[in-house]
């Protein structure tokens, strides 16, 4: 995964609760955010620290990964990028699953993952299937079992 200031999710940063604690340090947390469209996800923080009181209510950049997907990516003959369907729930504390439709913008090999452009932003994808039976251009439908965030661009 390359990581630039290209490739970015504009987000408002609504919400933060620590998942795991010790000695009063977050190690990974659930941040929620709301999309330019007005849809509110819950992305995980594997990091615990991305987010801080400081970052509320804030529209940032940020850099969005998918490494857990539930079955396997599909390649469509046709499609337009964009959320399918989203399981968010505000009483429930996990991430957001989703299904999306996405158009493949770049494969990197080496890195074993894929860019991809998904409407409301561009994330990385980990697929468990080899990146070489993707091309740039492709549309793709798959169920991300969470979206990660990676980054905060400042």
């Amino acid at each position: 995964m390359r990581l630039d200031d290209e490739h970015f999710t504009e987000v408002e940063i609504l919400s933060f609760h620590a998942r795991c604690k010790l000695d009063g340090m977050s190690y990974e947390q659930l941040v929620t955010v709301r999309l330019n469209d007005g849809l509110v996800l819950r992305l995980f923080d594997f990091m615990g620290f991305a987010v801080n009181e400081s970052r509320l209510g804030k529209n940032k950049r940020i850099v969005l990964c998918v490494r857990h997907i539930d079955g396997e990516i599909t390649v469509l003959d046709t499609g337009r990028p964009g959320l399918l369907e989203s399981d968010f729930d505000s009483k429930i504390e996990e991430p957001s699953k989703m299904t999306l439709v996405a158009k493949v913008l770049e494969t990197n090999k080496e890195d074993h993952d894929l860019l991809v452009d998904a409407s409301f932003g561009a994330l990385y994808v980990i697929p468990d299937a080899d990146v070489s039976r993707f091309k740039a251009g492709d549309i793709i439908k798959f169920k991300a079992e969470r979206l990660d965030l990676i980054e905060i661009l400042e």
